[in-house]
């Protein structure tokens, strides 16, 4: 019998084989340069580059939409033993002047830095997720408005959102992602399945951060899609959910790590996977833990196992008050980079 994973791999490769043929990879690919300045503003380099997310200590935080958390980046990445350099006090002007990043000269940050930047701020980061479906509860919000949703838990805490983009199964768009993009200023991350790196393309063009990569969908191509990540400067969320998938993320240079403790063929959930694949995730690695998370004790138990992040989707979308879940998942502290 084909499990959930083959069907939905099958639906997305359909649906990559129709947005091909209305838009080829090529003309995606030499529109990017100015879809890219519009993004990075000047200072956007020309032409196809590598736009690898640079070390969170290289990268200046002092101007943009993420200033307000370069310091408590600086500060947290000191406090867990990060190299101090040459100057033992936190000053960034002058740090990053000895860097050659002075505020005159530093590149702006890179989507995926953007979005990398909000899980290395001190905290566990609440990445908030917008579906109206799941095939494990079926219809969740069939009619819920993506981008008014976008606005809530921007208001309410989260530090980056999630779109699930997946259309079948999850009643998703890439236009949600879009209008969601367009109406926070949180950094934004698709979710879906990728098995095409034309998917990785469209994603940046509709306004991500970061994309989603499953392990167990991609094996040995996962280096390939995160070079092709890294072309377009998109965070890469590498999903995982065995031992030898940990390993293989680790191996192919993933710097954010997802562990999911849902089966992704049987749907069923197993949380004691979030803590015995923690801990074969070395320091230095960003980590988010996914899935059945819906109460403060699972959430106090996650940051205690070291989660830098934790992604929520259904239980913010079936709450009465999604604000008021927020608060109670995070213990009523606010994390939305402006504290």
């Amino acid at each position: 019998m084909e499990g959930f994973l083959d069907q939905v791999i099958a639906a997305a490769r359909e649906r990559v084989r129709v947005r091909q043929k209305i838009k080829p990879l090529a003309l995606l690919q030499a529109e990017w340069p100015a879809r890219l300045a519009r993004t990075m503003g000047d200072q956007a380099p020309t032409g196809q580059t590598d736009l690898t997310i640079r070390p969170i200590e290289q990268v200046d935080l002092t101007k943009g939409p993420d200033a307000g958390v370069a310091m408590a980046v600086k500060t947290n990445l000191r406090e867990a033993g990060q190299p101090k350099g040459p100057n033992k006090e936190l000053k960034p002007n002058d740090e990053l002047k000895n860097n050659g990043l002075g505020p005159s000269s530093a590149p702006p940050l890179t989507p995926g830095e953007r979005f990398l930047s909000r899980l290395s701020k001190p905290g566990l980061c609440l990445i908030a997720e917008i579906k109206r479906a799941s095939p494990s509860r079926g219809v969740l919000a069939s009619g819920l408005s993506a981008e008014d949703q976008g606005r809530l838990y921007a208001r309410a805490g989260a530090r980056a959102i999630s779109v699930l983009t997946e259309e079948k199964y999850f009643q998703g768009r890439l236009s949600d992602l879009t209008a969601v993009a367009h109406s926070v200023s949180l950094p934004v991350l698709r979710k879906d399945f990728i098995i095409d790196p034309y998917q990785i393309w469209e994603s940046a063009h509709a306004g991500a951060h970061a994309i989603l990569l499953i392990v167990r969908v991609l094996g040995p191509q996962l280096p390939h899609f995160m070079a092709e990540c890294r072309k377009v400067g998109l965070a890469a969320l590498v999903e995982t959910h065995t031992a030898p998938e940990v390993e293989l993320a680790l191996a192919s240079g993933a710097q954010i790590i997802g562990v999911n403790c849902r089966d992704l063929n049987t749907l069923t959930l197993d949380p004691a996977r979030h803590q015995e694949l923690r801990r074969l995730i070395p320091p230095g690695i960003r980590t988010v833990a996914e899935s059945g998370i819906h109460h403060r004790e699972e959430v106090q138990a996650l940051a205690a196992q070291g989660y830098d992040a934790i992604l929520v989707g259904e239980s913010l979308i079936t709450a009465p008050d999604p604000a008021a879940k927020i608060a109670e998942l995070l213990g009523g502290i606010r994390y939305n980079g402006l504290d």
